[in-house]
């Protein structure tokens, strides 16, 4: 009897030991296994918020950890039409849970902290998403001899608020009269501010991005209203404020002209071309990043002549 005893209750204690340890692993409290700083491209960590987390000054599971930016405020990033509100990402933790978690600042440096990154490493999630802060854009035909004209005239060494810390560069070298060449074209995604890269074309040390409105384009790049064959209209780009936001240079096919159209500059689009739709589609086609389409303040495609200029308004 004794001895039968003895079993049961060792194999009572073994029993409730293996409960002891199942109940101790389901509570495993969730820890930092990893915190580095990152060592990627810094353009490749340019990130807007997705509203789903809030930012904190710690990992969000973490007790002591103080909001930040509360979910209402990331929400309200995330539909921001400014590039200031972007953030750049410059820290990667994982918790033995695998939860990631990144650090990130604001590109104005206005908020800084933790959000959830899912559970992938190194792969945007959670409270956050890659961001492209700038769009290609198109050169124009003319890029040499620019001067300075209008206001806007500051170099930076990356469109203003298109990367973290994006900061201007130094004229020095630069003499009154000086031209420049343009070498890139990019717009805001979110702006769709225009910015060209350009050189001073007397002192190459003297280059960086420009907003657009900020140069003075030479004569050959303004053609004059030409009254010999004209096979051309400008799509001219504004927003509801009628600012200028962009526009696009249309040389018109063969194909959608009439037969026998007086392509002469002056003439009435509906009196030359097969049929003003495909001027619409050109203008839709060529809307500038960061804007949309809206028929709202647009003129009759019939009112516009050859070598003249379709303005539409986006949004």
């Amino acid at each position: 009897m004794k001895t039968y005893q003895l079993v049961v209750t060792a194999g009572a204690l073994l029993a409730l030991g293996t409960v002891g340890m199942k109940t101790a692993t389901a509570k495993t409290t969730q820890q930092v296994v990893s915190n580095r700083t990152m060592t990627t491209p810094a353009a490749t960590r340019n990130v807007a918020p997705t509203g789903r987390n809030a930012l904190y000054s710690k990992a969000g599971f973490m007790q002591s950890k103080k909001t930040v930016a509360s979910t209402a405020t990331m929400k309200r990033l995330a539909t921001s039409t400014k590039s200031k509100d972007y953030f750049r990402v410059y820290q990667i933790a994982t918790t033995n849970k695998g939860a990631v978690y990144y650090k990130m600042v604001s590109f104005d440096g206005k908020y800084r902290g933790w959000v959830y990154g899912g559970r992938t490493a190194g792969r945007f999630a959670g409270g956050l998403k890659a961001a492209k802060t700038t769009q290609q854009a198109p050169l124009p035909l003319v890029r040499r001899g620019y001067k300075l004209g209008g206001g806007g005239n500051d170099l930076w060494n990356a469109p203003q608020w298109t990367q973290y810390q994006a900061a201007k560069r130094s004229w020095s070298g630069y003499k009154a009269g000086d031209t420049f060449v343009i070498r890139d074209a990019v717009t805001k995604t979110r702006e769709g501010s225009l910015y060209y890269l350009v050189t001073d074309e007397r002192n190459s040390a003297v280059h960086g991005w420009i907003y657009a409105a900020g140069l003075e384009a030479p004569a050959e790049a303004q053609p004059e209203m030409p009254t010999t064959t004209t096979t051309y209209v400008t799509v001219v780009y504004k927003d509801s404020a009628g600012q200028t936001v962009g526009s696009y240079l249309w040389n018109i096919p063969e194909a959608d002209f009439r037969s026998h159209a007086n392509k002469v500059a002056g003439a009435r689009m509906q009196d030359v071309l097969n049929t003003t739709v495909s001027l619409w589609d050109v203008a839709k086609q060529n809307v500038p990043a960061g804007h949309t389409f809206t028929s709202s303040s647009t003129p009759e495609a019939e009112k516009v002549v050859l070598g003249g200029t379709f303005t539409i308004t986006v949004k």
